[in-house]
């Protein structure tokens, strides 16, 4: 693979339930010329298993695995891997449109920015149920 335009770092603790949503967000981005680093935080759950089972499948993804040393530390440890020209963090229980990349490299790139954002939409679940911000939810109610 030619040198990536962005470094994907995705430190992972304990989110077997939420990675692979988060790793499929990722290896479908358009933008094809990324590298996503993840960096296992002393997972005792499956969140290592599931890495793996990614990783076989796709080269850009690259594995580290450490003592839980916290978010930051792991944060660390994938910026240390990077060789993208681009930095994005992504947390292990989130996920990007497909053509997130894609677009932030074009605006950075048209506007000269060194720093860019995008919206993001908080999603809470009840009952195993996902509810974003546009849609009103209630907590089950409590006997």
């Amino acid at each position: 693979m030619r040198q990536p335009i962005v470094s994907v770092i995705v430190p992972v603790y304990n989110v077997e339930k939420y990675l692979p949503k988060c790793l499929d967000s990722l290896i479908g981005q358009t933008l094809r010329e990324i590298e996503i680093i993840c960096v296992n935080d002393g997972s005792t759950d499956r969140s290592p298993d599931i890495l793996k089972t990614y990783a076989d499948r796709d080269p850009r993804i690259k594995l580290f695995s450490q003592p839980n040393e916290g978010h930051g530390a792991a944060l660390d440890t994938g910026l240390a891997a990077a060789s993208g020209k681009y930095l994005m963090f992504l947390d292990s229980d989130d996920w990007l449109e497909l053509t997130a990349c894609e677009k932030m490299v074009a605006a950075m790139e048209t506007s000269g920015a060194d720093l860019a954002e995008c919206k993001s939409t908080a999603v809470k679940e009840v009952d195993d149920v996902a509810f974003d911000g546009r849609v009103a939810w209630h907590e089950k109610a409590r006997n």
